[in-house]
């Protein structure tokens, strides 16, 4: 059993502790080194709460008395760390610049959050959105193929395979950028970012003769360059798409892996486990190739990453629960296995967005300079792809007020714009009486756009007549992008619904248009005698 021990106050940002009551999930079972649920909220300018519950844990007393296990945080996520042996006793520590409790237990760091605790691996939780954390194995099993690992650059058991091959062909960060050697992989990384950007799909799965040692370095050396321009733009929007794109093929790679996907879902998943099964073969839309394996994937696991996929068969409630565990049946169009490579999208994309960003800090400008070439063609073709999608509403852009070009703008780069982001953006194209088919193609660049439930969902909130939300509100649901001094319009006092800035910014143009109009004298002729 694990145990832990808490504090009666931690002292943090200006909120100190936490009042409100975080949701957790208690999972059953015997085993000691059991999984248990973690809920990190943490949300830009607001209370951001860590809970954390076990098989046994004490009962929840008013918050700031012993017992307690909210936390507060400030505009960042929390980092934290379940130090400890897999068996025995482990002590809840929140890591950080704020301070540290009493007990010294407990300590806060506005920064990007991790989880690791005995007997696992740290896995990053971007900050921003509610998020649930769970246990990943921390040695994930060795993967002795080189295909698998020159497919699957990402993977952690990747990394020392490919600083081997660098020190074998003499491969340094020059050559990387600039040798004659890796012209290939640069080639190859080229086309990796213009999918990245354009391919609806992602990546493309082609990447030359694996089974060769020079095709193998020219697609793991193509996915580091790739993400070293990815790094060096600095733009987390072209990190967040970069990441998707290369999970999008990884999922679709992964259907059809027999030898590879056992492996990699071991990697990211910590409670997964697949039998035999004679069912419906799946050999569909989404079948693969593994037409008899049935999986089951613990419930802590599900619960984070299914969230951010669309479709019913994704709701907890659809989905057959027992001792801890959701299975997931094959259907005739989806089979079981194309489900946990479903999932797995969800991990791998959160994992390379989360050392991406870790290593955006570490490019210099010398290094972006060097870069200036392959960074200029992707950031005109993001700018392109934006502009595209705005020029679909036939308005001018200049009159949007900036909460809605952003949530476009996420959206055209594949970005996950949260529920209330979408509704608001649906609702607006109604106000500003956009045809249904323009404010649908608004959403084309999100993750799990379906063509079908879109319309159907545009459509009703046109039918309905929804009135755009206000400023307070976009602010609570972090959809307001603004801060002060960055627009002059937003920082009115008066200024509370994005509508008022469309008719503020029309009215605008209507007298500027008016005053540079020239002014016509009529030509009076005085009268004539006779």
């Amino acid at each position: 059993m694990i145990r832990y021990r808490s504090c009666s106050s931690v002292r943090g940002d200006k909120h100190g502790v936490g009042r409100r009551r975080c949701p957790h999930v208690l999972l059953s079972g015997s085993s000691a080194n059991h999984h248990h649920s973690r809920r990190c909220m943490a949300a830009g300018g607001h209370i951001a709460q860590a809970c954390i519950t076990g098989l046994s844990r004490p009962r929840l007393n008013p918050i700031g008395s012993r017992g307690g296990h909210l936390f507060a945080q400030g505009s960042r996520a929390v980092e934290v760390v379940v130090q400890g042996p897999a068996k025995g006793s482990a002590n809840l520590v929140l890591h950080g610049q704020q301070g540290r409790c009493s007990g010294g237990e407990h300590v806060l760091r506005r920064t990007s959050s991790v989880l690791e605790a005995g007997g696992w691996r740290r896995r990053m939780i971007s900050g921003g959105h509610p998020c649930v954390l769970v246990p990943v194995p921390r040695e994930p099993e060795p993967v002795e193929d080189v295909v698998t690992l020159a497919r699957y650059p990402f993977l952690p058991q990747a990394s020392p395979w490919i600083s081997a091959l660098a020190g074998e062909h003499r491969i340094t960060l020059d050559e990387l950028l600039e040798g004659s050697f890796m012209e290939p992989a640069r080639a190859r990384a080229r086309i990796r970012l213009i999918e990245t950007v354009e391919a609806e799909e992602g990546v493309s799965l082609s990447g030359g003769d694996l089974h060769s040692e020079n095709g193998r370095l020219i697609e793991a050396f193509s996915f580091y360059y790739a993400r070293l321009v990815v790094c060096a733009t600095r733009d987390e929007r072209l990190v967040a798409r970069w990441a998707l794109a290369e999970a999008q093929r990884a999922e679709r790679l992964l259907r059809n892996d027999e030898r590879a996907l056992p492996a990699v879902a071991r990697t990211y998943i910590s409670d997964i486990h697949s039998r035999e099964h004679r069912g419906p073969s799946g050999r569909g839309e989404r079948g693969t190739a593994l037409q008899h394996l049935e999986w089951t994937v613990g419930l802590a696991d599900f619960i984070e990453m299914c969230p951010k996929i669309t479709g019913d068969r994704w709701r907890l409630a659809n989905t057959e629960l027992s001792e801890g565990s959701i299975r997931l049946h094959s259907e005739a169009q989806y089979s079981s296995s194309a489900k946990v490579a479903r999932l797995l999208r969800e991990r791998i994309k959160g994992s390379i967005e989360a050392d991406a960003l870790e290593k955006v800090a570490e490019v210099n400008d010398e290094l972006a300079a060097r870069l200036a070439l392959p960074i200029g063609i992707v950031r005109n073709l993001m700018e392109a792809r934006v502009q595209q999608s705005i020029a679909l509403a036939g308005v001018d852009e200049e009159d949007w007020p900036p909460c809605m070009r952003r949530i476009v703008a996420d959206l055209t780069n594949g970005v996950n714009v949260n529920h209330f982001g979408r509704v608001f953006l649906a609702s607006m194209g109604s106000t500003m009486e956009l045809p249904q088919s323009t404010t649908v193609d608004f959403f084309r660049g999100a993750p799990d756009f379906s063509e079908a439930t879109t319309s159907y969902q545009v459509g009703h909130v046109y039918e309905q007549g929804y009135t755009p939300a206000g400023c307070a509100k976009l602010k609570v649901n972090h959809n307001c992008p603004v801060l002060p001094g960055d627009d002059r319009l937003c920082d009115r006092e008066w200024l509370t619904h994005p509508l008022k800035y469309v008719r503020s910014k029309q009215r605008w143009k209507q007298r500027m248009e008016e005053e540079a109009a020239p002014v016509v004298h009529a030509d009076v002729s005085p009268p004539t005698d006779g």
